[in-house]
């Protein structure tokens, strides 16, 4: 790894769940909407649960369910491979497939403080609860958590980059 490298933003692609065979080989749950990445591809980090980095190359992928069976060079053993279990698959924030416009990735939500239309704050975006087609945004403080749909109608603007969400939430929503 490369001392610049060590700084650089990554976004995780991929979380490493167990061993695929004896020959290096890994199953990992995907976690991009976007798998076809993987074909173009061929550089990666991993990152262990500590966050240490390590630059590898993807030699190859395959999709198997709902999974991604990936094989890293120089990763050619069982015992090499299941040290690699719970280690996140990460590639640079900058090579993430752009998104159509007020569309965001869950990371760059989460964190993100929430306020009312008159500016009084409701918390901190602490994770995205998938439901179906739809999101919440699941959003803790003021001693409470609320979960507030992810959508334009009641997410009134999101500035990813200033970390803010102003919300305009339907009567009794936040009562709930």
């Amino acid at each position: 790894m490369f001392g610049s490298e060590e700084k650089i933003p990554l976004v995780s692609i991929a979380r490493i769940l167990r061993t695929h065979g004896v020959r290096g080989k890994v199953e990992a749950e995907v976690l991009t909407d976007f798998p076809e990445r993987f074909a173009k591809i061929d550089r990666v980090f991993l990152e262990d649960p500590a966050g240490k980095r390590q630059a590898v190359i993807l030699e190859a992928f395959a999709v198997h369910k709902d999974r991604v069976i990936l094989k890293f060079q120089d990763i050619d053993s069982l015992d090499r491979a299941r040290s690699l279990v719970a280690w996140e698959v990460r590639i640079p924030e900058g090579e993430i497939m752009q998104l159509p416009p007020d569309t965001y990735y869950d990371y760059q939500l989460v964190g993100c403080e929430v306020l009312d239309l008159k500016g009084h704050p409701l918390g901190q975006v602490r994770e995205i609860l998938k439901a179906g087609e739809s999101s919440l945004l699941v959003v803790r403080g003021t001693g409470r958590e609320l979960l507030i749909p992810a959508v334009a109608a009641i997410c009134r603007q999101v500035d990813v980059e200033a970390r803010r969400i102003v919300v305009e939430p339907p009567a009794g929503l936040l009562e709930l």
